[in-house]
C-alpha cells in the first residue's frame, strides 16, 4: 500500500509538512478543525533556521517582503532606561536574517503555496478517535466522517487532540504566566518610529514591542507576559473583551512610558491566554501515529523558536518518510531531533534569566490578590 499520510491540523506545521510530502511524491491530506480558512493571530519571530526551510518552499522572498528584518533588541526598565542592547545580525549569514512577521502573512504564503501544489485541506474536521490496524490508521471525526491512511501525524498545536489520544497520560500544566498580544498600525501612532525590538521588564510584568511589516497596516506587534503562581481566572482574562482587557492592561502598565500606553491603547484586538505546557515526551510516536511542532514540543515562547521548530519538524519528517519506512522514519526523526529540541528548551531558561537580570521576580502573589488590575 502506497504511503497516504493523514495530517491533523492545518496550521503552519501541518501545511508545511503536506507541501514537503507532496514534493517527495507522498500523498497527504490535511484535516483542520476550524470550519474555513481563517486569517487570525498576531505575530512572531522567524529565526534563520526558519528562513532556510521557507527558502526550500520557495517563499522566502515573499516572507521577507511582508516581514521586518530585526537587527537589534533593547532591554529597558519600566521607566524606559536602556539596560542592555543585543545586536542580532549574523554577518556570515546575511541570506537568512531574523524576520518578525504577522501570522496571517506567513499562513497566507503557505496556503497559497499549498493551493499551487494541489494539497487537499479538509475544513471543519475535529478529530474524535484514532484506530490503528496492522496496515493502516483510521481517523474518526466528530462530524461522523472518517479518513484512512498509512500514517497519521498530529500537527494540531499545544492542545493537540492527537497527543491526547495516543499519550493520554500526558497532561497540560499551568506554566506560571499569562500571555497577551496584539497588532497595531503605525498610522495610529505616527509619533512612534520603532525599527527594532524593544522589551520592558519590571517585577512580574514584561512587554515587548516589534515592527512586523514594512507598510503601515498592522505593522507593530506587542507581546506581554504576566507572571503569577496562581492562574488568572479565565473570566478575568481569556473571556474578557478587547476593550475590557485594554482598560485593565492600561492600569497595570500605567507609568511605563508613552510607547507602551500608545500600543495598548491602539491595538485593535488583544489575544489573551494563560500559558499551559507539558513535560517532554519520552516517546514521540505510537505505532503509525506521531506528532510534530507544538503538538510534540509545546516550545516556550521565550525561545523565539516555536514557529521555527515547527517548520524544521515538517521538513525533516517529510525527508525521513521519503527515505525510510514509517518505523525507521519516526525513529530517526526522534533520535535526530531530540538533542536539538533540548538545546532550545535550555535556551528558554537562559532567556528567562536574562529578562530578570536586573530585578528578581516578585514573590508569588496570594490568592486574594490575583486580580487582573493588580497582578
Amino acid at each position: 500500500m502506497a504511503k497516504q499520510v493523514l495530517i491533523i491540523g492545518g496550521g503552519i506545521a501541518g501545511i508545511t509538512l503536506a507541501i514537503f510530502l507532496k514534493r517527495e511524491g507522498i500523498e497527504a491530506s490535511v484535516y483542520e478543525s476550524y470550519p474555513y480558512r481563517k486569517d487570525a493571530g498576531a505575530a512572531f519571530l522567524l529565526s534563520p533556521n526558519a528562513l532556510r526551510v521557507l527558502e526550500k518552499l520557495d517563499i522566502k522572498e515573499r516572507i521577507q517582503q511582508n516581514g521586518w528584518k530585526v537587527t537589534s533588541m533593547e532591554m529597558r526598565n519600566k521607566q524606559g532606561t536602556l539596560m542592555m542592547a543585543n545586536y542580532l545580525v549574523d554577518e556570515e549569514n546575511q541570506e537568512h536574517p531574523m524576520i518578525y512577521i504577522a501570522r496571517s502573512d506567513l499562513m497566507n504564503s503557505l496556503l497559497d503555496k499549498a493551493d499551487l501544489e494541489g494539497i487537499k485541506i479538509h475544513y471543519g474536521k475535529k478529530l474524535d478517535k484514532i484506530y490503528q490496524r496492522e496496515d493502516s490508521v483510521i481517523a474518526l471525526f466528530k462530524d461522523g466522517t472518517e479518513a484512512v491512511g498509512t500514517q497519521l501525524i498530529g500537527a494540531d498545536g499545544i492542545n493537540s487532540t492527537t497527543r491526547q489520544r495516543i499519550f493520554p497520560e500526558c497532561t497540560l500544566k499551568y506554566a506560571g504566566y499569562a500571555i497577551f498580544q496584539g497588532l497595531v498600525s503605525s498610522e495610529k501612532i505616527p509619533h512612534m518610529n520603532l525599527n527594532n525590538m524593544v522589551a520592558y521588564s519590571k517585577g512580574n510584568l514584561f512587554i515587548g514591542i516589534s515592527r512586523c511589516h514594512p507598510s503601515e497596516r498592522n505593522n507593530y506587534h506587542c507581546f506581554g507576559t504576566i507572571f503569577t503562581e496562581r492562574k488568572i481566572p479565565t473570566k478575568e482574562f481569556e473571556q474578557k473583551t478587547t476593550e475590557a482587557l485594554r482598560k485593565e492592561l492600561l492600569k497595570v502598565f500605567e507609568g511605563w512610558g508613552d510607547l507602551v500606553s500608545s500600543i495598548l491603547t491602539h491595538t485593535e484586538k488583544i489575544y489573551a491566554k494563560s500559558r499551559f505546557e507539558f513535560a517532554p515526551l519520552e516517546n514521540w510516536s505510537r505505532n503509525r501515529v506521531t506528532l510534530i511542532g507544538d503538538a510534540l514540543h509545546g516550545t516556550s515562547p521565550y525561545t523565539g523558536q516555536g514557529v521555527s521548530v515547527a517548520l524544521e519538524d515538517a521538513w525533516y519528517m517529510a525527508t525521513m518518510l521519503s527515505q525510510h519506512d514509517y518505523k525507521d522514519a519516526f525513529y530517526y526523526f526522534e533520535y535526530d531531533r531530540k538533542p536539538r529540541i533540548k538545546e532550545l528548551t535550555d535556551a528558554s531558561t537562559i532567556e528567562l534569566d536574562f529578562m530578570n537580570m536586573f530585578e528578581k521576580l516578585k514573590p508569588p502573589m496570594k490568592v486574594e490578590d490575583v486580580k487582573l488590575a493588580q497582578f
